[in-house]
Order: structure tokens, then sequence, then C-alpha cells
């Protein structure tokens, strides 16, 4: 039903999935690309897609589309935060077109200034556009408890997806690295939805700084009363141990 590996209009460079998703593979310097010019990965993503995922991202993704489609609902709206350059919103949004939701609004929040500018690229390589139907931001910050300025390390995204928001400059990130930080702007949830009655989609992977963040009153009502299908990668048991407290 979601196979679409088949797609032929695939150019040197790219990668393309299971889903018929279309990837630069500069966004993944490590892979090897074939002789051919691009990659096609088209088995299914059990235990995971040898690229970037484990199965239960997909499952969660299809999970929430699907639970749009039995409530009948004719908008389906996804918000990815740490995005890079997008992979879940924009699969998201190629998932819910194919699946003739009138309505579609894509929103992905970066906190790296190189990665966030390729969150358009990727939408346009997938035919994610704006339309009257099709709705995309994207939005270079954080995320944050509160809509204020914050610090965000100067690192290569393609070799480095690591890097953590801080609320205060250190001449250390989280893992002891030194790093140099850029001044950003952070975006509440309360801000980023405040246009959406809901939230089909909401991924999330902030590497660690999700502890702040479940630990925020607002941010956890705004889950409850806005968001259908929350997938949340952790980078420690103790985010994990937070996160099962404040969901059960």
């Amino acid at each position: 039903k979601y196979n679409k590996s088949n797609i032929k209009e695939v150019s040197s460079g790219e990668i393309i999935d299971w889903l018929g998703i279309k990837t630069d593979a500069e966004m993944h310097s490590w892979l090897q690309l074939p002789e051919s010019g691009f990659l096609n990965i088209d088995d299914l993503p059990v235990p995971d897609d040898k690229v970037h995922a484990e199965a239960i991202e997909y499952i969660a993704l299809i999970v929430s589309l699907e639970r749009a489609l039995i409530s009948n609902r004719k908008v389906f709206t996804v918000l990815e935060l740490g995005a890079s350059y997008a992979p879940w919103a924009i699969a998201a949004g190629v998932l819910a077109k194919r699946a003739n939701i009138k309505k579609i609004n894509v929103i992905a929040v970066e906190a790296n200034k190189t990665m966030a500018k390729n969150i358009k690229v990727h939408a346009n390589k997938n035919d994610i556009r704006e339309s009257k139907n099709i709705k995309v931001k994207a939005i270079h910050g954080p995320i944050n408890v509160v809509d204020e300025d914050v610090y965000f390390p100067k690192v290569d995204v393609k070799t480095d997806n690591g890097a953590q928001v801080s609320i205060k400059k250190k001449n250390n990130d989280y893992r002891g690295l030194e790093v140099e930080y850029d001044v950003v702007k952070g975006y509440s949830l309360e801000r980023l939805s405040n246009s959406y009655d809901q939230i089909d989609f909401l991924h999330m992977d902030v590497q660690g700084a999700e502890e702040n963040l479940l630990k925020n009153k607002s941010f956890i009502n705004i889950l409850n009363k806005k968001v259908a299908t929350l997938f949340l990668a952790t980078q420690s048991r103790l985010v994990e141990g937070i996160a099962l407290k404040k969901f059960s």
C-alpha cells in the first residue's frame, strides 16, 4: 500500500526509499552511492531503513495518517521539531497528498541555519510545494519552553547531528565538545501550533533538550490539547522515564 520505490524519475546523487521519497545523498554524506549514481533502498524498513531511521518511526508516521483518514479529517498537519532537512515532515506531506487529503500543512523547525535552508529544497524535490491546498513553513530556530533567544552550536549537521540547544552560552556542549554558538530565536509549542486546531503528527528529535520541555506544564498541556500522534526520539533513559511518567 505504501511502497512506492518503483518511481523512475531519480537523478544522480539521490536516494530513493521504500516510500518513494527522494533525498539528496549529501544529506547522508557517509553513504556510498553505487556506480549508477543513485541509491534505491526499496526494502521495508525492518529493523531499519539503512539510512537514518528504525521501523517504529515509519509506523508512527503511517498511524498518524490512518488516524486522520479514519476520522475523515479534511486537513492534515505535521510539525517536525529538530527537523534537520525535514525528512518526516515532508514524508508525511507526501503520504497525505497521495491520500487526497484536501488541505496539508507542513511545518518544520530546525535550529541550524544551513539545514533549515534545505527544508524547502527537500520539499520541492518531492513535489510538496506551496499551493492553494499545501502550505510549507521552514522555521529557523529551536523549540523552547518560551519565545526567547537561545544558543545553538555552530556545527556541520551533515557530520554532527547531535547538537543541542542551550539556554546559556558555554565553552563546551552537553557532550563535552568545545563549540562556538549562534544566538537563535526560540519558539514555544504554543506559538508554533496556535494557527492549527490539531497537529496530526508531531515528530520531535531535539537531542536531549526534551527534558526541559517535558517538565514544562504549558508544553504538556498543548500536547494533550492539540497533538493526535507524537513520535519522541530520546537520547537518554532519563528522558524516556520522564516521558513515560508525563504521558501516562
